[in-house]
């Protein structure tokens, strides 16, 4: 059992290497902190307090976290904050160690204006997006149809049959490709 007693006023307990660099230090007021690897053999606990992960200027702060002793292709994921303000999350799946995005967030001082880029498909549980979805691009369907907001005054949409279940309105021509039926109101002209 080892007790060192010192006061927050400045007390330390260093570790020093052979060349004189502070290698590890505890003050007084119970901070601890080094200038290179800490490994834990076993469990960390942080009791009410915080984890800073702190960068180097212009560096990246990166944080691991590696399931299955980390001994196969996908095990590991990192979460990088970038010095671009980015938020980056990775996984090594493709190759072990090499890590690639699956998902980056761009902050902007306007939290509506931020940006959320999934290199992957998204599924929503819940099945509910709230407020308004804008696309950029086209929208396609689990079927392989697609809608096309073609320009500004054109929606087009690629299926065999296009059905609506309630009043169709338009303010000029309707074109079909083939016949429309209606079972409920068409308003405008066909053609």
């Amino acid at each position: 059992k080892v007790k060192l007693a010192g006061t927050a006023s400045g007390d330390t307990f260093e570790v020093i290497d052979s060349a004189g660099e502070i290698q590890f230090k505890v003050q007084g007021d119970g901070v601890a902190s080094t200038n290179t690897d800490l490994i834990v053999g076993g469990g960390l606990a942080v009791n009410q307090g915080t984890i800073n992960v702190t960068a180097v200027n212009d560096g990246a702060a990166f944080l691991y976290l590696k399931a299955d002793n980390s001994d196969d292709a996908g095990d590991d994921w990192r979460f990088v904050a970038n010095p671009d303000h980015t938020l980056t999350i990775a996984n090594d799946k493709a190759s072990a160690g090499v890590y690639v995005p699956f998902l980056t967030i761009t902050p902007h001082a306007t939290p509506a204006s931020s940006n959320v880029t999934i290199a992957g498909d998204l599924t929503i549980s819940g099945g509910n997006i709230t407020n308004n979805l804008t696309l950029d691009g086209s929208l396609t369907l689990n079927n392989g149809a697609t809608v096309v907001n073609t320009s500004s005054s054109l929606l087009t949409i690629t299926e065999a049959t296009t059905a609506f279940s309630a009043a169709v309105t338009s303010g000029t021509t309707i074109n079909a490709g083939s016949s429309v039926t209606a079972a409920t109101t068409v308003t405008g002209t066909t053609g």
